[in-house]
């Protein structure tokens, strides 16, 4: 006791000898306002928002890669379209049980197998063997629904576990949800892969290599973006809740660990489907097929009609501004989610696509120009930058909008229907012209417009039905459990 009082005596004593322009002052209002967020800013370097980092640098460079195949090399190779058909196809169906393979083997495990799957897809168009080609595509559909649906499980979890550490430091009952930030991390990084990938092809076309030595060039390069994932911090779920559950006890045979295995498949495997027959589900299924539709388009089908009507120093330059746009639009639409909402956002999303298909027209029809190949790609990169953003902030929201649980189930529904859009939309492209590409992409637009209409009327996004609901079941002291999906 006479050690902490002395303690407290020397406290004091330090205090009173402070700078006499300290004296009988008061801090002004922006060094109360840097002192009452720094722990804030401090905490925002946990392991949530290094895993965010570690997947945006890594899909970075993954996807510089993968992007090239589809952007420059198809006339190289000409089983790639196909084979991306296969790889679209066999993703959209591996999606369905890939939630129950993430749960059993893990978030960090799932992600850099599914990676090394993308790679190996990269590595087997350097033969010249179509059954290697189009049995390795089959085998990478399942690695891209690992990639991606694990990449949702994690950025919600890192942004729920951001969530719960401020909760704890800043002592509030209401915080801001940070699924949208994160993603807008994610996603800027990530875009860049059309600005590295440009870099890279162009490089290597100058270089005058052979077949082989550029698509093991790129495998490579993909190795790099693998590596780069082993550092991810896992994250459990019971860190990004505020209420403890507990866990069963795991069986002591052997027999009856196999029996539980396969009664959790099955059991993630009926969650999933449950989530995909949801009404919200259903409503939502028209957009995810308009988002790999439009993916298609503004990925393989236009900058193809770019390369065939112009000489090959602009289309780089168009692609590379796609790809600032879309940085561009994750970090504007980002933000504005937080600011105004998802609603706003996203109706201002749907307005860059109508301009972009309409821009899309001057691309197609008028002699090949700056204005006619820049200012459609930028729109271009715009709309897909803010539909995605959209779209993950709402499948990985937080509190009432989403059930914590269910993040794989809904990530793996998404992409099995956005797959199924990319993949006709592949087909779309190389059987038919591209005017009809572009009325069919006009078509299931409006057709999502209608749906996206049903869907805010009966389930608004932004949720604001819910936070009267909120409101009213805290003066009952009790809490909803009604989650978006």
């Amino acid at each position: 006791m006479d050690q902490v009082k002395s303690s407290r005596s020397n406290y004091h004593h330090l205090e009173n000898i402070r700078s006499p322009l300290l004296i009988n002052s008061s801090p002004s209002p922006l060094f109360r306002k840097f002192k009452t967020s720094l722990p804030t800013k401090i905490k925002y370097f946990n392991k949530g928002f290094f895993n965010v980092l570690v997947l945006g640098i890594s899909f970075l460079i993954l996807f510089s890669a993968f992007n090239i195949l589809l952007f420059y090399f198809t006339e190289i190779r000409r089983r790639i379209t196909a084979s991306a058909i296969v790889l679209y196809s066999s993703l959209s169906g591996f999606s369905i049980v890939t939630p129950s393979i993430i749960k059993l083997f893990g978030l960090r495990t799932s992600i850099i197998v599914g990676a090394f799957l993308y790679a190996l897809f990269v590595l087997s168009l350097s033969v010249e063997m179509a059954p290697v080609s189009y049995t390795m595509s089959t085998i990478s559909g399942l690695g891209g629904s690992l990639l991606w649906i694990a990449n949702g499980e994690i950025l919600t979890r890192a942004a729920n576990y951001y969530q719960r550490m401020a909760k704890k430091e800043r002592n509030k009952m209401e915080i801001d949800h940070f699924n949208s930030a994160f993603t807008v991390i994610f996603f800027a990084i990530y875009q860049l892969n059309s600005l590295l990938g440009n870099l890279i092809s162009t490089s290597m076309l100058k270089l005058s290599l052979g077949e082989f030595w550029l698509f093991l060039i790129l495998f490579i390069i993909s190795l790099f973006g693998i590596i780069l994932l082993t550092p991810l911090r896992n994250i459990s779920f019971h860190e990004t809740i505020t209420t403890i559950e507990y866990e069963l006890p795991k069986p002591p045979s052997t027999r009856d660990r196999l029996l539980a295995i396969i009664a959790n498949v099955l059991v993630y495997i009926k969650d999933t489907i449950s989530v995909i027959l949801s009404p919200k589900m259903i409503l939502f299924s028209v957009i995810f097929f308009y988002s790999g539709y439009s993916i298609a388009f503004f990925y393989r089908v236009l900058p193809r009609v770019m390369q065939k009507h112009s000489n090959s120093f602009i289309v780089p330059w168009a692609i590379a501004c796609f790809g600032l746009s879309e940085v561009v639009g994750s970090l504007l639409f980002g933000r504005l989610s937080d600011k105004i909402g998802k609603r706003p956002v996203m109706i201002a999303t749907i307005i860059f696509h109508v301009l972009a298909i309409s821009s899309s027209f001057a691309t197609v029809y008028w002699p090949p120009s700056y204005i006619t190949y820049f200012v459609p790609q930028i729109i271009c990169g715009l709309a897909d930058s803010g539909l995605n953003v959209v779209i993950y902030s709402v499948l990985g929201g937080t509190g009432d909008y989403f059930k914590y649980a269910k993040t794989s189930e809904a990530f793996s529904s998404f992409k099995i229907i956005q797959s199924l859009g990319v993949c006709i939309g592949i087909v779309f492209g190389t059987l038919f012209s591209v005017q009809t590409v572009q009325f069919t992409l006009a078509g299931v637009l409006f057709i999502s417009i209608l749906f996206y209409i049903a869907l805010d009327w009966n389930f608004p996004i932004d949720g604001k039905r819910k936070i009267k609901k909120t409101r009213r079941c805290k003066q009952n002291n009790h809490l909803p459990h009604e989650p978006y999906f």
